[in-house]
Parts: structure tokens; C-alpha cells; sequence
């Protein structure tokens, strides 16, 4: 039911008038309609609806939800008797029906099921409803065991059905690859491996996905083969962890698996759902491997999309781990010329026995510093995921050209002259004297300069910046440099420190920053693009990323509403552009306009 005041009501439906009256509607009307909102049969049948659930509630639900439970239960003792990779998970009247395997097996259920009379919505959530009684349960069940029945002959499923066939009593067959190398996680890859671990919104925000836009027909077969010559190339994608996490184990041979769907006429949101989808689809952290590759076909365009835990990958994984599936898909020159990878687990050995020795003394480096910045602010829980809004704003060549210029005459990264634009345009518009900024730093060109290395290699870099009136953009991106060269032998640890209690709140103010560049233009031999993703969960409240291109730039902002800059989010872009005009006006100016 909508009410409200005459003033505002009577655009809906004219005013107070009746039909049969003399005349029309007084007050010009507006057109107003829903799913089911001003349809005359919805409102009756929904009036009689509510008069049953009073008559009979809590009654209905509690029965509905045995039920449930009922058809839950039978189903997954006949999958679990059977072997069939079938659960139904359930929670009150809903209910939804997993299958595991291929997209070519879950394809197969489902429409197993359609042809014995049982429809699952594409959405594949299901209710189970008053109407259903004990004979449609029956037949439910019965649909199941024929459809499962019907794949498992098939051969999809070969392997569970070999398992279902061994007596409980007989020994597990042991054909797991062997392990042709160990080593204790980092610091970093210790804290991601128990988040992914504890599952839930926090898992899947280190769940890491990347994908991108072909402009033509993928080989499937040709893709497979140059999956598995990359796999053969690099560790990580052979890792799996101890259960408790102690270590990461290399096998000898391990090839992530691959899922192809044909599209003919989706649409770009029927695309980014079901990218979005696989994108969390969970992994057993323990067997190798951990990366998952998904292939979309959608006419004569072409998704390819890469996900894995952040344990073992990182941002600069992606563009080599693309680089060279590239490479060996179109041979030739290309994946001749192909460089002789770095070993991830001598990474990862030496950088946990390099965090061991230096932890005590760059802990009592880091507290004081990160301490000050820590009262300077409002605090938000840390502990849980946030929940972004997403917004892309394009800068000019123009601003690129100022962002170089910022560049040199600071003496500087375009890195650190990015980071301290957006960083003090966003302080300027939270009124804040002072920002912790959080970024990263790439450990691949450092521990293997001019080799390929796919792996989780990241640091974290804590910038502080003071931001006074006297100070200007140019100023703060000198002393950013500054810092950034004097905390560069102090990072080892820094994980390890921030996990104690006093850092699991954030500053309200607290921001993320990435730097990146365009992607190379062609990919398989065709033209590519990446294809942004919103994510649903990120750990921190707000993060920024500046990306590079030809033409401009692109601002990237991410902002939970936890963070004091979610106001003034549309306002960033132009708060960058009046900083990079004139880098050199006095701060206090600039907060006075």
C-alpha cells in the first residue's frame, strides 16, 4: 500500500473524483505501475493472501519448512548413496539444488529435469509452497534420481561414480600427484589463506577475478593446451595449503579446470551475472589447483575470465599469467620468446625467512607512526567486508599530461604523483588534516628483475600524509616520495603487525590506492580489453585506483558508506583536476574556495 498527503497523491491517480461523476480528473496524472502494484486482481488476491496468513501463520511456515527440510534430506541421501555430486541446501521454504562438475553436467541435470516435468527457474532458487503436497515431493525426488541417474551414465561424473562404487569398508585409492616442493606461507598468504578459509562475505572478498573482452572465436582445444603449458611453467598454479595452513605444497602436475559456455543471445548483463557468479564460485584451499578458468562465447565475442584466491596471485600475476596464455595459443615467435620463469616457492621461502628476522625491529618502527594516524580519526570496524558504490570518472589528456608534469617536478613516480593527487583532493573534501593511505608494493621486479613470476608477492605501504594550510600538492607529493624510499626496508612484518587488535578498526578516513596501466590491446590474436567488475565486498572502506591510458586517465573510486568520503564521491574527479591546473597553491587557499 502507497499513502501520503493529497499534494503528492493525486499525480497518481487524478485526485478525488469518481468514475461515473461528471467531467475528468482534476489534477493531470502521471503514469505509475509495477510487477504487480495498481493491477486490480494482484491487490484482491494480495488482500486475500494476507487474511490466510493471519488465519494460519506460524502454523503454515513451521510445516512448510519440515517439508523442505524433508525433500532436502531425501534428496541428498539418494546423491550421497549414490555418489552423485548433488546437495540441496535449504533454509525455511527455499531450496536450491547444486551440482558440481562441469557446466556441460549442470546444463544436462537441468534440462533431465525439465523433460520429467520439473521446471528450475535459471535462477535455480526454488520454494517449496502450500500448494505442493506429499505426491509433488515424491515426484520432485523421483525427477531427481532418473536425472542424476541418466548424467551419471553419461560419463560426466565418471570419477564420483568410480568413488560411490568403492565399499565404505575398502581403503581410499591414493592417486594424488606428488609433491615436488614445500615452503611456509608469507606473512601476506597466511592472513589471506584464513580469510578465504572462514568463507562467507570475507572469504570471497580475496576471491580474485579477472576477465577479459575478446573480439573474436576462441579455440577451446588451443586454449586447454596453453592452460596446461602455463600450469607446467608456474608454481602457483600447482599449489595447494596444509588444512591447518602450516605450509604450501607444489604437485608435479595440475591443471585448472576449465568451463566453456556457448551464449547466443545474452545480453551484457545476462554476461556480467554469470561472470560475476563463477567469479565466487568456492575453492578447497587444499588441492592444486586453485585456478579456475571460465570461457563465455558469446557470438563473435569472446569472455575469458581467470579466478583464483589472492593467496596466489596478485594484480601483476594477472598480466604476465595473460601474457603467456596469449603467447602459447597463437606458437610461433610468440611463445618461443617467452622468458624462463622465477620459482614462487623460492619467493616465498626466502620473503617468510626475511619477515621472521625483521619483524621485531620493524614492528617498534612501524607502532608510533601507525599509532598517531590511528587517533587522528573516527574509527569503523575493520573486521568485516564493506560494501562499495562504484564510480568511473574519465580525465582529459590534458589531466595526464599535468599528472606527468606533477611527476617530474616533484621527482617522482607517476605512482606517487597519482597517489597524492587523489589522496589530498579526498582529504580536502573530508576536511581532514591529516590521511593514512594505504598501497602496495610489487615484490616480482624486485626478487626476480626481468624473469615472469606468478604468485601472491605483494607488500603493504602504509603513506601518512600531513596535510597543514602552508603545504601544497607538490609539496606533499615530494615528502610522499620521501617516505616512500625511507619505509622501503621496513615492510617486512608489516602484515604481521597490522593483525593486532588496536588495527582492526580503521580510520574513517582510511584510504586504499592502486596505480595501474592499459592493458595490451590484443590478446589470442585478436582485439582485447579487460572488463571491469564491481565487487560486492572489499576489506577496506575505500579505495581509489588510478589507471593510466593513451588518451587519459580513468579514476576508478570504490567508497563504502562507513567512509567519510562516501559524500563526495561524484566530487573527487573535480577536486583531482583544480589540484593537478596549479600543483603549487597553498592548501589553506584551496580549502577556503
Amino acid at each position: 500500500m502507497i499513502a501520503g498527503d493529497a499534494e503528492f497523491m493525486a499525480p497518481i491517480d487524478g485526485g478525488r473524483w469518481r468514475q461515473g461523476d461528471g467531467g475528468l480528473p482534476q489534477r493531470p496524472s502521471m503514469v505509475f505501475s509495477g510487477t504487480f502494484s495498481k493491477q486490480p486482481m494482484a491487490m484482491a488476491v494480495a488482500q486475500q493472501m494476507i487474511r490466510h496468513l493471519r488465519k494460519e501463520s506460524p502454523r503454515l511456515q513451521h510445516t512448510l519448512t519440515e517439508r523442505t527440510a524433508e525433500l532436502a534430506r531425501e534428496i541428498n541421501q539418494h546423491a550421497a548413496a549414490n555418489g552423485y555430486p548433488i546437495e540441496v541446501e535449504h533454509f525455511s521454504s527455499l531450496f536450491r539444488i547444486n551440482v558440481d562438475g562441469s557446466e556441460r553436467s549442470e546444463n544436462m541435470f537441468f534440462l533431465g529435469l525439465l523433460s520429467r516435468g520439473v521446471y528450475v527457474w535459471e535462477g535455480r532458487t526454488c520454494f517449496l509452497s502450500a500448494a505442493h503436497d506429499d505426491a509433488d515431493r515424491a515426484r520432485i525426488v523421483e525427477a531427481v534420481a532418473e536425472t542424476a541417474a541418466e548424467v551419471a551414465a553419461s560419463g560426466v561424473w565418471q570419477r564420483t561414480r568410480a568413488a560411490a562404487a568403492v565399499p565404505a569398508s575398502a581403503p581410499a585409492p591414493v592417486d594424488e600427484p606428488p609433491v615436488t616442493g614445500e615452503a611456509p606461507l608469507t606473512d601476506g598468504q597466511k592472513l589471506l589463506w584464513m580469510s578465504s578459509e572462514l568463507g562467507g562475505d570475507r572469504g570471497a572478498t580475496y576471491q580474485m577475478s579477472d576477465v577479459r573482452r575478446i573480439e573474436g572465436v576462441i579455440d577451446v582445444d588451443r586454449l586447454t593446451g596453453a592452460i596446461e603449458r602455463v600450469a607446467r611453467r608456474h608454481e602457483a598454479l600447482r599449489i595447494g595449503f596444509d588444512e591447518d595452513g602450516a605450509a604450501q605444497n607444489c604437485v608435479a602436475h595440475a591443471v585448472p579446470a576449465l568451463t566453456t559456455c556457448t551464449l547466443s543471445d545474452a545480453s551484457p548483463g545476462d554476461i556480467e551475472a554469470m561472470l560475476s557468479r563463477f567469479a565466487r564460485r568456492p575453492v578447497d584451499m587444499s588441492v592444486p589447483s586453485l585456478f579456475q578458468f571460465h570461457l563465455v562465447q558469446a557470438g563473435a565475442v569472446a569472455y575469458l575470465q581467470a579466478t583464483a584466491p589472492h593467496a596466489v596471485i596478485d594484480g601483476w600475476s594477472f598480466e604476465v599469467l595473460w601474457e603467456e596464455l596469449s603467447a602459447f595459443y597463437v606458437g610461433g615467435e610468440r611463445a618461443a620468446a617467452v622468458r624462463e620463469p622465477a620459482r614462487f616457492l623460492e619467493y616465498a621461502r626466502s620473503k617468510r625467512a626475511e619477515e621472521d628476522a625483521r619483524f621485531a625491529a620493524n614492528d617498534a618502527w612501524w607502532r608510533p607512526r601507525l599509532d598517531s594516524a590511528w587517533q587522528s580519526a573516527r574509527m569503523v570496524d575493520g573486521a568485516k567486508p564493506f560494501a562499495p558504490v562504484t564510480r568511473i570518472d574519465r580525465l582529459s589528456a590534458d589531466r595526464l599530461a599535468e599528472l606527468r608534469g606533477l611527476s617530474r617536478s616533484s621527482r617522482s613516480t607517476m605512482h606517487t604523483a597519482a597517489l597524492s593527487a587523489v589522496s589530498v583532493a579526498s582529504a580536502l573534501l573530508m576536511n581532514a588534516p591529516q590521511v593514512i593511505v594505504m598501497a602496495h608494493r610489487t615484490g616480482q621486479p624486485l626478487a626476480f628483475p626481468g624473469r615472469p613470476l606468478i604468485g601472491f608477492c605483494v607488500d603493504l605501504l602504509p603513506v601518512i600524509l600531513e596535510l597543514p594550510d602552508d603545504t601544497s600538492l607538490l609539496e606533499v607529493t615530494r615528502d610522499v616520495q620521501a617516505q616512500l624510499v625511507s619505509s622501503s626496508d621496513a615492510l617486512s612484518g608489516l602484515y604481521r603487525t597490522l593483525q593486532n587488535r588496536r588495527y582492526r578498526h580503521l580510520p574513517s578516513t582510511f584510504l586504499a590506492f592502486e596505480y595501474a596501466t592499459e592493458s595490451p590491446g590484443t590478446l589470442f590474436g585478436a582485439p582485447a580489453s579487460p572488463m571491469a567488475m564491481e565487487r560486492p565486498r572489499m576489506p577496506q572502506p575505500a579505495l581509489l585506483t588510478v589507471e593510466e591510458h593513451r588518451d587519459g586517465i580513468e579514476l576508478i573510486s570504490e567508497i563504502a558508506e562507513e567512509s567519510d568520503l562516501a559524500p563526495y564521491g561524484a566530487d573527487l574527479a573535480a577536486r583531482v583536476e583544480q589540484l593537478l591546473a596549479d600543483p603549487t597553491v597553498p592548501l589553506g587557499e584551496l580549502r577556503r574556495r
